[in-house]
C-alpha cells in the first residue's frame, strides 16, 4: 500500500505480546509507519527494550482507561489486540472495543491466539474461556461494522508444548507420550514468531483497499503439524531415548466432558486432537500471509525440538 499503516498493540509486553511487538519492530518496521504498543507498566524493562527499538510506548490505565486508549488509537489503521480476552474482566473488553469503535482504525484483530473454538462442538458443552470469547467477538464485530474485524486462530503454541511451563505437554525426552484416539492423528503447532508474523502481513493485507477483501473474517495458520508417533520418532533420534506411547479412549474422555467437565481445558484439547479438528494443514491462510514460504520459514516441530533438546544437554 502507498501509504504504511500505524499500528497499535494491545498487551503488547505480555507472554505473546511480546513476539507480536519484536517482530513488528524489526522484521516489519519497514512496512509499518509506527508502531504503538500498550502496556501496563510502560517502565518495565520489557517495555523500555521495546522504546529502544522503536516502539511508541503507551499506559493501558484501567484507572483512566477511555482516555488512555483514545489517546493510544488516535490515528491509528490497525489495532492487534494480544490481551488475555477470556481472563480479563468483560468491563475492560468492552472499552476496548468502544474506542476500537471511536478510532479512525479500519482493522481489529480479535484476542484470539489459539484454537479455532467457534467450530468445536462438545454436545453443548464449552469452557467458559472460549465463551467469554465468542462473547466478546459476537460484541465487537456488531459495534465495529465498517471496520474488518479478524479472529485469528494457531492451534496450540508451539514453544508451549515442549518447554517446561503450564502447558508443557510433554517432556523431552519422556518414558511417556500419551495422547487421546489414534497416535497418528496428527496436531497443528504454531511458533509465538510465526504468529506475530502471520498477523503483522494480515494487518498489512487488511488494511491495504487493494487487498483487503482477500482477507477472510476468520483465519487459520498452520505453523506445522505432527503426529504423536512423529513426535516421539522425532526425540529418539535425536536422543536414543525410547519413550512408549500411552493412547487413552478418546469416547470415554468425550463421556467424561459430558458428564461435566468444568473448566478442564486439556480435556478438551485431547478430545479435539483425537477427533482431528485441530489439524490445519489443510484449511488455512499460510499461502495468504507467507506465499511459497517466500518471506519466512515457518517453524517445524523437528526445529522446536532440536532446539529444546539442546537446551536440557547444556544445563
Amino acid at each position: 500500500m502507498s501509504v504504511r499503516p500505524v499500528v497499535a498493540i494491545l498487551g503488547g509486553t505480555g507472554l505473546l505480546g511480546q513476539h507480536f511487538s519484536n517482530i513488528f519492530l524489526k522484521e516489519f518496521k519497514h512496512t509499518f509507519a509506527e508502531v504503538r504498543v500498550l502496556s501496563r507498566d510502560p517502565t518495565s524493562p520489557k517495555a523500555q527494550d521495546l522504546a529502544k527499538a522503536g516502539a511508541v510506548l503507551y499506559k493501558f490505565d484501567q484507572a483512566n482507561l477511555s482516555r488512555t486508549l483514545d489517546e493510544a488509537f488516535a490515528g491509528v489503521d490497525v489495532i492487534v489486540d494480544v490481551l488475555s480476552t477470556g481472563f480479563i474482566p468483560e468491563e475492560v473488553n468492552n472499552s476496548v472495543i468502544e474506542a476500537a469503535a471511536r478510532s479512525p482504525a479500519k482493522v481489529y484483530i480479535l484476542s484470539e491466539w489459539g484454537l479455532d473454538h467457534p467450530r468445536l462442538d462438545f454436545g453443548g458443552h464449552k469452557l467458559n474461556f472460549w465463551a467469554a470469547k465468542q462473547k466478546v467477538a459476537a460484541h465487537a464485530r456488531a459495534l465495529l461494522r465498517g471496520k474488518k474485524v479478524i479472529g485469528v486462530y494457531t492451534s496450540a503454541f508451539l514453544e508451549l508444548v515442549f518447554r517446561p511451563g503450564m502447558f508443557n505437554w510433554w517432556k523431552v525426552p519422556s518414558d511417556v507420550y500419551e495422547c487421546t484416539g489414534p497416535s497418528s492423528q496428527r496436531v497443528t503447532f504454531t511458533s509465538m514468531d510465526d504468529i506475530a508474523r502471520a498477523t503483522a502481513r494480515l494487518a498489512l493485507l487488511a488494511a491495504d483497499p487493494a487487498t483487503a477483501s482477500q482477507v477472510p473474517d476468520e483465519v487459520r495458520i498452520a505453523g506445522t503439524t505432527a503426529s504423536v508417533e512423529e513426535i516421539r520418532d522425532s526425540i529418539v533420534r535425536r536422543t536414543g531415548k525410547e519413550g512408549v506411547i500411552k493412547c487413552n479412549d478418546l469416547e470415554e474422555e468425550r463421556k467424561q466432558i459430558a458428564a461435566g467437565a468444568g473448566e478442564n481445558m486439556f480435556l478438551y484439547v485431547r478430545v479435539a486432537a483425537g477427533e482431528g479438528r485441530i489439524d490445519y494443514s489443510k484449511e488455512n491462510v499460510n499461502e495468504l500471509v507467507n506465499p511459497g514460504q517466500s518471506l519466512w520459514k515457518w517453524k517445524a516441530v523437528d526445529d522446536e525440538l532440536r532446539e529444546v533438546i539442546s537446551l536440557n544437554l547444556n544445563k
